[in-house]
């Protein structure tokens, strides 16, 4: 299921100090290597990291695992943005 898929990578929350567009192409990366069609991977992490300020991404890159928020919002992405490639 792509829904999980959105939610299986493990290192999307390091390295500690990568740049910003590292972040997000590692964890597209993840996404499309776990099944996540790639337009839909790129509408997630585009607007998954969009909303994410310097110190937020920051903390993100601290964790080593999603919180529930961070989980959610995923999940609510990742139909969104399935919707939106689908032309639904």
């Amino acid at each position: 299921m792509v829904t999980a898929a959105l939610l299986v990578p493990a290192s999307a929350c390091g390295p500690v100090g990568a740049s910003r567009s590292d972040v997000v192409r590692r964890y597209r990366e993840e996404l499309v290597a776990s099944g996540v069609p790639q337009e839909q991977a790129r509408c997630v992490t585009d607007r998954f990291f969009a909303a994410l300020a310097d110190a937020q991404l920051r903390q993100f890159q601290a964790r080593e695992a999603l919180t529930d928020d961070e989980r959610q919002r995923l999940r609510t992405l990742g139909e969104e943005c399935a919707r939106v490639g689908t032309g639904t």
